[in-house]
């Protein structure tokens, strides 16, 4: 499968998620309710200094596993 790179460390922004989906977003967004996401805000907590550092990523805010988007072009459900 041909899919661009993620944007984020994470997984794919909802930019990159409308873009790949095109017409079929609302099937995918069907599809993937009840699943799990991310959140990238752009933030590591650091347990030594126990305080939040930039960690060079985002904020990209909600973003989507690429191993989801793959299961859902491929045909596959949730627990496949």
């Amino acid at each position: 499968m041909n899919l661009p790179k993620p944007n984020c460390k994470l997984g794919y922004t909802s930019e990159q998620v409308k873009a790949i989906m095109g017409e079929r977003l609302p099937e995918f967004q069907k599809w993937g309710r009840g699943s799990t996401g991310a959140i990238c805000d752009g933030l590591t907590f650091d347990f030594d200094s126990s305080s939040y550092l930039h960690n060079g990523c985002g904020p990209h805010g909600f973003i989507t596993y690429r191993r989801d988007v793959e299961r859902f072009l491929e045909g596959l459900g949730q627990d496949d």
